[in-house]
């Protein structure tokens, strides 16, 4: 059950989000190509390497993370995609198996 709330959050918290990040475009998801095609395994934070979860703590609200999930990169490699909604925008963030920051995009509301 926690895996079914945590997976419909991601996906409400991304089509929410999303609909507005690239207006204009043609393309209205901020997530890469890689991302659109990758299966999403929803996680709970304390999964998360323990750099990523001390990155977020720092930087972010603990109240505003809306999603937490794993997927493999097309090099094989695992990747933990966090939502974080703050101040009317949801940031994207990507780290690798050793927590560290890959990536973050940010989608206006």
């Amino acid at each position: 059950m926690k895996n079914l709330v945590a997976t419909m959050m991601m996906i409400a918290g991304v089509a929410f989000y999303g609909n507005t990040a690239h207006a204009g475009t043609g393309d209205s998801s901020p997530l890469s190509p890689e991302l659109k095609s990758a299966k999403m395994e929803p996680i709970k934070m304390a999964n998360l390497p323990k750099d990523a979860r001390q990155y977020i703590k720092e930087n972010f609200p603990s109240k505003g993370v809306t999603y937490v999930s794993k997927h493999k990169a097309a090099s094989g490699e695992t990747v933990y995609e966090v939502g974080v909604a703050m101040e009317g925008k949801l940031s994207i963030l990507e780290f690798d198996a050793k927590g560290e920051l890959l990536n973050e995009k940010v989608a206006k509301k």
